[in-house]
């Protein structure tokens, strides 16, 4: 909204109304800004449980002389 449409709602008003009207426009303004930062930090969360769940249902990741050192130690039996 660009300051002469503000000017020419709000110029019929009364004191009271005018208050009113600004008050009402603070408080969505507010609203909407609270709603960005949850929906900022949801997201983020999400993030993480993402790469968390990811880390979990990714099998570890051995160098193959691990791998080759674990094989021979359970034909060993130890």
């Amino acid at each position: 909204m660009t300051l002469e449409e503000w000017d020419r709602q709000l110029s019929g008003l009364s004191l009271e109304e005018y208050d009113r009207e600004v008050r009402r426009r603070v408080r969505r303004r507010r609203l909407r800004a609270a709603g960005e930062i949850a929906a900022g930090v949801l997201a983020l969360a999400m993030f993480a449980l993402l790469a968390w769940l990811f880390l979990v249902a990714t099998p570890d990741q051995c160098s193959a002389e691990c791998e080759a050192l674990r094989a021979e130690m359970e034909t060993q039996g130890k």
